[in-house]
């Protein structure tokens, strides 16, 4: 926001940037701090000289000696006080131009210099005390990127453009609507079990979660699949691969005269086929108009979850398990630190692990009775740690989405 005084006027910021003294239309030598060869910013004195310097520089000289930069007579911080006379003056002098007239070279920022010289700069010019406030708003000067983490550093004029795009912003998954840095969403879209996703088979524009789409295409008639005959369970062999719709016509025409019993067999596989189809039109408009069935007794069992490489950034999940009618779910581990988070400095983060619900086709969520065992084990699979949830005697009654314990893990368990 814009600093804004009392009576309703913007008051005047510092100045907090280093001034080139030949940008004053009067250069005398009492307006320059002898320190850092600049413009005096916050003119300060502590000597019976009156030497004055910038506030920052006179504070920096003190912290190595404690005595007049000039004139060397012993002084400390509790003596130095604002040469409020200079700092006045100083403030009416005019100046040429903006100190990001030429552009800020030692940034980095913006064109080559030789570039830059047709480039159209800053054309302002005020008084040293119109300065600060100016500063705020000009399109050349050096500033970094609003999100935290980001160490970009641009001209302000690019500013927007970088924030349009920059990997740090927080973006939201479409499928499980997690908040997640932008750099990260395309990797994370692509397992997301949430997301929803079209069948990969040409020709079918069936959309379906990531999670489910394995129980789609065990129906999908674009889906290939094998012939019957490549088993070998029936009397011919045949290692001929064509789409699921194809299937009555390649037996028809390749196999029904090789051998008697085939007629039973093809017979029993349009009947299948038949009904599979039947099954996939059926769930397309029960999908699309009838209301959720009600839930059905969920009872699961998730037996052995693995994963390996160390606490790494991310989120880790099993596969996805049907829980009755209405709901999938599966294990999670997930280790996700703070953005600032220094291991050298900080004290070790929380991990989660537990297990996820998803309500896939609507309706009220039902209370579930269930128990598990979670179980971290090292290379050897001995066991480091076990969170018991439940048991088979007392489960726990749950109807939350997500249920597990938050750890932060021992020396051995990293």
């Amino acid at each position: 926001g814009k600093n804004i005084s009392s009576d309703g006027a913007r008051a005047r910021p510092p100045v907090t940037e280093w001034i080139d003294p030949d940008l004053l239309k009067n250069n005398l030598p009492q307006f320059v701090c002898a320190v850092c060869s600049g413009v005096l910013v916050e003119p300060t004195i502590g000597c019976p000289g009156l030497h004055s310097f910038c506030l920052g520089c006179y504070s920096k000289a003190l912290r190595k000696k404690k005595e007049c930069p000039m004139c060397r007579h012993p002084t400390d911080k509790d003596k130095l006080r604002r040469n409020r006379d200079l700092e006045a003056i100083i403030a009416q002098q005019p100046m040429h131009a903006c100190p990001h007239a030429q552009g800020d070279e030692s940034a980095g920022a913006g064109p080559p210099a030789a570039k830059r010289a047709k480039l159209t700069v800053c054309e302002w010019s005020g008084n040293v005390g119109d300065l600060p406030v100016h500063l705020g708003e000009c399109a050349w000067a050096t500033v970094k990127c609003l999100y935290k983490g980001c160490t970009e550093s641009l001209l302000r004029r690019d500013l927007l453009e970088h924030e349009a795009t920059c990997g740090i912003r927080e973006v939201q998954c479409g499928g499980c609507e997690k908040e997640l840095e932008c750099r990260s969403l395309a990797q994370h879209e692509e397992r997301c079990p949430r997301a929803v996703i079209t069948c990969p088979n040409e020709g079918c524009r069936t959309k379906e979660r990531r999670g489910r789409m394995h129980q789609h295409r065990e129906q999908c008639q674009h889906e290939e699949i094998a012939c019957p005959g490549s088993s070998g369970s029936h009397a011919y062999k045949c290692d001929a691969r064509f789409l699921r719709k194809d299937i009555n016509a390649h037996i028809k025409a390749v196999h029904l005269w090789q051998h008697q019993p085939a007629e039973d067999m093809v017979k029993r596989l349009w009947e299948e086929n038949a009904t599979l189809k039947a099954a996939s039109e059926s769930e397309l408009r029960h999908a699309a108009s009838a209301p959720a069935p009600p839930p059905a007794d969920p009872r699961v069992t998730v037996k052995v979850f693995n994963w390996r490489g160390g606490w790494e950034l991310g989120e880790y999940q099993s596969e996805t398990v049907e829980v009755g009618e209405n709901w999938e779910g599966h294990c999670v581990f997930e280790y996700d630190p703070p953005r600032d988070y220094d291991p050298d400095e900080d004290d070790e983060p929380e991990r989660f692990i537990g297990f996820t619900m998803e309500n896939v086709l609507g309706g009220q969520p039902p209370t579930f009775r269930m128990y598990a065992t979670l179980s971290i084990l090292d290379k050897e699979d001995k066991t480091l740690r076990a969170f018991e949830m439940g048991s088979a005697a007392a489960p726990v009654e749950h109807h939350f989405e997500d249920w597990g314990e938050f750890f932060t893990p021992t020396a051995e368990e990293k």
